[in-house]
């Protein structure tokens, strides 16, 4: 049994972090065009069969890519086609199944001939035949194939329904810190659990130290053993600014989690993982001691108060270039490394593009507005000071924006932000934004 992870769109730095959410669920792997395959057979009794696979593989590959396909088939090389052939994927994650033989053979024949790269040589004589899918392919006499093709062409069309064995070189993981201890009796008072996690920690600080890294973010996770919560465990993720290999430190915030935690369930075992590892810094590269005090100081700050409140409640500025302002400004959260990073170009949003009239605060959705004789109203008549700015993009992702932007003014001079829309055939205001 194989699963197949496309991420859309793909971006190349999702691929180290992939790898690292994907060697929880199985050791062995390999990459093919964009395109995690997991062989994951001898992982599914262990994570509670293929409804326990699927809320693990959710968990795991969400907290990475937010969107593309996923495909579990019985092969590796089916489950990729399948998982190429998906339709782009904007938000959320889309599953597919071809688990018994006779529905992966339905879900292939369907699947377009040009996925197929052996069959590029042939294409023309293909085109001529007019054959345009994998099931059209496999109906031809095999023997003409055979002569007219090549043998490569054939075993992966074999290895894709099955009928031949998938041979690959499995992916080498990346170093990563994973133990797992049994408790001696079962435990639901968060108190009683410090002295294992502590033990946890401790032969987590050995390995780093002993190879020279430091971890930024790891896992502890509580296992239960009632049949409800057998292949839930409670996962307390632990973020920090500056990755260290200090007990103290480590323990300190895992500490406070624990302080606020209640648990659903007695706990049977407990695992400790890394997530994201760094080289270790051997010395200060700074200039003066003062500012890695100071730096230190406020990661330390922020570490704390994601201990406190949740990863969730600390968050950051994610900019985006688009000229949509509620596409523009967005939140993370803080520490996040999973994000992808802000990409600017010459086509971006500059200062000089909004400066002048950008409000300080954006209302979560833009407000609409009445008119009156073709003037908006907001407690009374708003006055037009500034504009338009047009705004007209957003057809590539189904979010089309045509707006005229302007600044307008109360009767009690507040000044607010508007637009009126361009696709219309009555003109409608909305209220957008308020300046300080």
């Amino acid at each position: 049994m194989w699963i197949a992870i496309a991420p859309q769109p793909w971006r190349p730095e999702w691929q180290a972090p992939l790898v690292a959410a994907a060697a929880t669920l199985t050791p062995t792997m390999v990459w093919r065009e964009h395109v995690l395959l997991l062989d994951i057979e001898a992982s599914l009794q262990w994570l509670g069969g293929i409804r326990g696979l699927k809320r693990q593989t959710q968990r795991e590959i969400a907290a990475v890519v937010a969107a593309g396909h996923i495909v579990m088939a019985r092969t590796a090389l089916g489950a990729w086609l399948l998982a190429l052939e998906g339709s782009p994927q904007p938000l959320g994650w889309r599953w597919r199944y071809a688990l018994s033989a006779q529905r992966l053979s339905q879900r292939l024949d369907r699947v377009a001939m040009t996925y197929l790269p052996q069959t590029q040589a042939y294409r023309d004589w293909f085109a001529h035949l007019g054959c345009h899918a994998l099931g059209q392919l496999r109906a031809l006499d095999r023997s003409e194939l055979q002569a007219r093709t090549s043998r490569e062409l054939l075993n992966a069309l074999d290895q894709a329904y099955g009928q031949a064995v998938f041979t690959y070189q499995p992916l080498t993981l990346p170093v990563q810190f994973h133990q797992r201890r049994e408790l001696p009796r079962l435990i639901q008072d968060t108190a009683a659990l410090e002295p294992y996690v502590k033990r946890l920690l401790e032969a987590l600080c050995i390995w780093l130290k002993a190879n020279h890294l430091a971890v930024s973010r790891l896992e502890c996770r509580l296992h239960h053993r009632d049949r409800q919560r057998a292949h839930q465990p409670t996962v307390i993720t632990l973020s920090i600014a500056q990755a260290s290999d200090e007990h103290a430190l480590l323990w300190r915030w895992f500490s406070v989690r624990l302080e606020r935690m209640t648990l659903p369930a007695q706990v049977s075992d407990i695992a400790m993982l890394t997530r994201t590892l760094c080289a270790r810094q051997e010395r200060n590269l700074r200039l003066f001691d003062d500012d890695a005090q100071t730096n230190s100081s406020v990661s330390q700050t922020l570490d704390l108060l994601r201990a406190r409140l949740g990863q969730a409640s600390v968050r950051q500025a994610q900019p985006k270039a688009d000229y949509r302002a509620e596409v523009a400004n967005t939140w993370q959260a803080s520490g996040d490394t999973a994000a992808a990073p802000v990409s600017l170009d010459a086509n971006s949003l500059t200062q000089t593009d909004w400066g002048a009239h950008c409000p300080a605060w954006l209302l979560p959705e833009p407000k609409a507005l009445s008119t009156r004789q073709d003037q908006p109203q907001l407690q009374g008549p708003l006055r037009l000071l500034q504009g338009p700015w047009r705004v007209e993009t957003g057809w590539w992702d189904q979010q089309l924006v045509a707006r005229d932007y302007f600044v307008a003014s109360d009767t009690s001079a507040r000044r607010y932000w508007i637009y009126r829309e361009r696709d219309q055939t009555r003109a409608r205001w909305f209220l957008h934004g308020l300046f300080g």
